[in-house]
């Protein structure tokens, strides 16, 4: 479900050159059949490659919560985007 968002949300309108690493992944409550999950993906940084000119750094949170408004999962990482030519 949450591969599916971000590549939905996110990674389809932009060049995606890698996964910087999960910095952080917490699965904080199980998930049961019949659930129903809503997601919320947040920017939380941005910065240029130090190494390549023509890329840079998103730092993302993604979150995941339950019918009951409760967070089941966290988690945040860093992918390398191409950046746009100015």
């Amino acid at each position: 479900f949450f591969m599916g968002l971000l590549v939905r949300s996110l990674l389809h309108d932009v060049a995606s050159m890698g996964a910087g690493g999960i910095d952080e992944l917490r699965w904080l409550k199980p998930v049961r059949p019949g659930d129903t999950l809503r997601g919320r993906l947040n920017v939380v940084g941005t910065r240029p490659s130090t190494k390549h000119a023509d890329r840079g750094l998103l730092t993302c949170v993604g979150e995941l919560f339950n019918q009951k408004d409760e967070r089941v999962l966290l988690i945040r990482w860093s992918a390398m985007i191409a950046r746009r030519r100015l």
